[in-house]
């Protein structure tokens, strides 16, 4: 009986042919071992130390066996023949010696050989109206050119490609052959296709990797390397780590008497920016874990609106604050304000920016009646953002202080954070010609930009309006992350003018807790020392992923060596 095919693993699609007939192996006994050897051949080159060896074996093989063809083509004298016959073997050569010499340099020059024969089989099968091979060819040229694509361009999104034909590949092949009766092949096609699932799974999570690893690089890349507060303050995506309702820290000073707390609480209508966009790397956070959750208490309220009202409560019940607080909140949804205002304790009042019904952002200001007179006649909301947005308020209050008699100006805002609009220069240039004479003035809220920004605006507008800016601000940690660059920065300002004593409040004195979410933006020594060489570090994170990119192309190469193993 003839022996038409030995096993081929020189990844190719191509079964090699022997021509010597073997009449001793007959019957069924030689068709079952084909079988089985046909199933575990792929399996067994998966395991690492086996891979090369069984790639020479086969490449040696597959030259043996062309000899042997360009013999019998030269004995026959059919020119045609004898072409293609010597065209395989020269090839089959090439690709040993570069299996040998170069690896994979043999694989790349095989599997193009493969891809041309497979073009030509697919012209031969649509002539002939073979659908299903025809099929089976055009996933052959697919795949092929996918590995060509993985060693020229890389990148996981080529490998899931690639693995997503092999098991299409695998599929059909395990159907054909459970159709023909071959239960150990088709077994084994579909513990392989399995298998490859499991590769892709893994090739899913390094594409995922590859995409956070380029925005740590793009966040490297895009900070001025000479701004060394930045680059020592990068914390990167803190996701589950960021156990805080809000992606905004409080801050607080005291200013004589007077307990000063400002807080951007988040408004839920602008979640997206946590969650959809993941502009912070909070998505996963406890803002974002909590806001998924309706509140059962306040309807129209999510589970994290009620855990910063549980803690606003705390501020104002807390001794240590309650009877000279002064408590200022940007962000505040016309939902939440509703809320708020029914649960103040009796003896808070509070003043708004704007009617609940009239916008989707608020701005607020809490204080202690007993302690503060609000002097709403010297008070007013005003618009001065004319260039960066115009119909933004900010609250300018002004409080009596019952016992001393001391007064305070209140000018608060949230003001705006486009960079190339001079939001930050109109809040400095409002505070300057507005301050009121006799009062301790205190200018708070999200500002939006730096501590260094916000002082360089107020001085750039004193100094146009002929004056001094004596406004220094009182807070001293970071409070939020910068989109993008992932970099803590300090934008939440209590900056105040005064001849009273004044101190900074620490986190635990502004909440019990806040520390810990303040370490967080503080990297430690060691993260630090490495966040300063920002330029080595991203060049660190390409060479890891170079690394990566290269186990990879291992990983496909013995994938690639299974494709083709066939003994039919």
């Amino acid at each position: 009986m003839a022996l038409p095919t030995v096993l081929d693993t020189s990844n190719h699609g191509q079964s090699i042919p022997l021509t010597p007939q073997i009449s001793t192996w007959h019957g069924k006994a030689w068709e079952t071992g084909k079988e089985v050897a046909t199933a575990s051949l792929p399996f067994l080159t998966l395991y690492k130390p086996f891979s090369f060896p069984v790639a020479l074996g086969m490449g040696a093989l597959r030259v043996g066996t062309s000899a042997v063809g360009l013999a019998a083509a030269l004995q026959e004298g059919d020119h045609k023949k004898i072409f293609s016959e010597a065209t395989a073997t020269m090839i089959a050569v090439i690709s040993f010696a570069g299996t040998f010499f170069a690896h994979p340099l043999g694989i790349l020059i095989s599997t193009g050989y493969d891809l041309v024969i497979e073009i030509r089989s697919l012209i031969k099968h649509l002539r002939e109206g073979n659908r299903e091979e025809a099929l089976k060819s055009c996933l052959k040229i697919l795949s092929n050119s996918l590995y060509f694509s993985v060693f020229l361009c890389g990148g996981p999104e080529i490998a899931i490609c690639f693995l997503a034909v092999q098991m299409l590949s695998g599929a059909l092949e395990a159907r054909h052959e459970f159709a023909k009766g071959n239960y150990v092949s088709g077994v084994g096609h579909a513990l392989m296709t399995t298998l490859r699932g499991g590769q892709m799974r893994g090739q899913i999570k390094a594409l995922q990797l590859k995409w956070e690893l380029q925005g740590i690089v793009r966040a490297f890349q895009a900070i001025d390397p000479s701004d060394q507060v930045a680059l020592s303050n990068y914390v990167g995506k803190l996701a589950e780590k960021w156990q805080f309702p809000s992606d905004h820290l409080p801050v607080g000073a005291k200013v004589g008497n007077a307990h000063v707390i400002s807080w951007n609480v988040l408004n839920n209508h602008f979640m997206e920016w946590v969650t959809d966009r993941d502009s912070q790397g909070l998505n996963g956070s406890m803002i974002s874990k909590l806001h998924d959750q309706k509140s059962l208490k306040y309807p129209g309220l999510t589970m994290r609106d009620e855990l910063v009202a549980s803690m606003l409560l705390q501020i104002m019940n807390s001794p240590a604050h309650g009877s000279h607080l002064i408590l200022a909140l940007q962000e505040c949804s016309p939902e939440f304000v509703r809320v708020f205002e029914k649960m103040l304790p009796s003896h808070m009042g509070i003043v708004l920016s704007e009617s609940p019904a009239t916008s989707i952002d608020h701005n607020v200001v809490v204080y202690n009646k007993k302690t503060f007179q609000y002097l709403e006649k010297a008070s007013t909301i005003a618009t001065p953002f004319v260039n960066s947005d115009p119909i933004r308020p900010l609250m300018d209050l002004a409080f009596l202080e019952k016992a001393t008699h001391q007064r305070f100006q209140i000018i608060h805002a949230h003001v705006p954070g486009a960079p190339d609009k001079p939001g930050r220069n109109e809040f400095a240039k409002y505070v300057l010609t507005h301050s009121k004479p006799h009062y301790n003035v205190i200018a708070l809220g999200d500002m939006n930009f730096t501590d260094y920004e916000m002082h360089a605006a107020f001085n750039k507008e004193a100094a146009a309006l002929h004056m001094v800016n004596a406004f220094k601000n009182l807070t001293d940690y970071n409070t939020n992350i910068n989109p993008g660059t992932f970099t803590a920065k300090n934008i939440d300002h209590i900056r105040v003018k005064t001849g009273l004593p004044c101190e900074t409040m620490k986190p635990n004195d502004v909440i019990p807790g806040l520390q810990a979410t303040v370490d967080l933006l503080h990297p430690d020594d060691e993260v630090r020392h490495c966040t300063l060489q920002a330029a080595e570090k991203s060049e660190w994170i390409k060479k890891w992923y170079e690394h990566q990119q290269f186990e990879q192309r291992e990983r496909l190469e013995d994938a690639r060596r299974t494709q083709g193993i066939s003994i039919v």
